[in-house]
């Protein structure tokens, strides 16, 4: 079932893409474009709602800064987020994140990490946020539809400085400081159509809201396109700076069976036959990463955004037609007798089965185990590196009446 929707999901992308034509390709067309006019009612009402007064955006006394998008898909929020969440703590500022936490259990706004312990089941959490608690200490976590009210809690609990809305560009209970918009530098205008007849959340013209734009993935494209995009985005808002920011394969964390870690450079997947395993909104650049290390990926297991893995998923992996490469010299002398039988066999070889970081934090001790069993298994853990990364930063904390100041905690 799961191998049906995928192909569905790759073949409406065709079609949203204009890659795909025909007939059907284009009823489909042409049913998103009525079902696009429609969600773009939706969206001026809301604005209406709240340019007129009905809804009114609610103010906290800390900065807060939301960190969104304009398109579905994996922009880079979360490791921006935790690149930001890092810097101003190892800075002296007290930080908080709110993220939405996305197919998290329960909707009420909730702590589900006090910077020291995760206080919720990890299947309450949301992927975003149980990943973000597994490598911020000292930064607390909240969840909640409400953004407003999860500001609330984390005044009460909390008392941040810094409060750092994940995914808050469409939500607008609770008012912002700055909205630094982050652009996808290799799908930046989203087909230039909205839900679902491409892949916007909001007209373009939405980007006049934006403080401060952030490009990602600069480094997949060329830099006449790279103007071309920075064009565009000062024909719809002149007045917000811009910045470049690039996506940095920084180590790789291989996971021994007995729960040890070792961390090894990036480029030790060079010449390797890798398994790659992502449920992320955008798998074709996780995959171009572990390229970009020298990795031969020799099949690439894709589930949805934010997927919770099942145990029939981790079985279909386990029984993947593959043989797992020799370790040291014991094992090789051990396995040798058997190698010649498996590559008659048909069999693969198998140096690495590799995964994101979020998609660890999804996976379960037995899961892990099994996986452990059969493969090497690995994380590619990814960094930001952001053009004048000091201005970038300066700009994201001026915010008029609330300045904070660097070592203030």
């Amino acid at each position: 079932m799961l191998e049906v929707e995928k192909r569905l999901e790759i073949y409406l992308l065709r079609v949203i893409s204009g890659q795909e034509k025909g007939p059907l390709a284009f009823i489909i067309a042409l049913l998103f474009c009525l079902m696009e006019q429609l969600y773009r009612l939706i969206i001026s009402l809301r604005y209406f709602f709240y340019k007129t007064g009905i809804l009114q955006s609610k103010e906290l006394p800390c900065k807060v800064i939301s960190i969104g998008n304009i398109t579905t898909g994996g922009t880079g929020k979360t490791p921006l987020v935790r690149f930001l969440a890092g810097t101003w703590q190892e800075r002296g500022l007290r930080v908080l994140i709110i993220s939405r936490g996305y197919k998290s259990k329960g909707k009420e706004a909730k702590v589900i990490y006090d910077g020291r312990d995760l206080l919720v089941e990890p299947e309450e959490a949301g992927d975003e946020a149980l990943m973000l608690s597994q490598v911020l200490p000292g930064v607390p976590i909240i969840t909640g539809i409400d953004r407003y009210s999860a500001g609330q809690l984390a005044l009460a609990e909390f008392q941040p400085e810094i409060i750092l809305l994940d995914d808050g560009f469409q939500h607008w209970q609770l008012a912002r400081d700055k909205d630094l918009v982050l652009i996808d530098a290799s799908n930046p205008f989203g087909y230039e159509h909205l839900l679902p007849r491409g892949l916007l959340r909001e007209p373009l013209t939405a980007l006049k809201r934006a403080d401060l734009f952030l490009l990602t993935k600069i480094n997949a494209v060329k830099e006449e396109e790279l103007l071309q995009i920075v064009k565009r985005l000062k024909k719809y808002n002149s007045r917000a700076g811009i910045f470049m920011a690039r996506y940095e394969n920084k180590a790789l964390r291989l996971y021994q069976e007995e729960g040890e870690t070792q961390l090894l450079a990036a480029d030790y997947l060079q010449g390797k036959k890798v398994l790659a395993l992502s449920g992320i909104g955008n798998p074709a650049s996780f995959q171009q990463s572990l390229e970009e290390c020298g990795g031969e990926v020799i099949h690439h297991f894709i589930y949805p955004d934010h997927y919770q893995f099942t145990d029939q998923d981790i079985e279909d992996i386990l029984n993947w037609p593959c043989w797992k490469a020799e370790l040291t010299d014991t094992e090789r002398d051990s396995e040798a007798s058997n190698k010649d039988t498996e590559e008659e066999a048909g069999l693969e070889k198998v140096d690495l089965l590799v995964t994101t970081e979020k998609d660890l934090a999804r996976l379960k001790k037995n899961m892990l185990a099994l996986l452990k069993g059969k493969y090497r298994l690995a994380v590619l853990e990814i960094e930001v590196k952001i053009d004048g990364e000091e201005e970038f930063l300066d700009c994201l904390l001026q915010a008029q009446g609330k300045e904070v100041q660097e070592g203030s905690n």
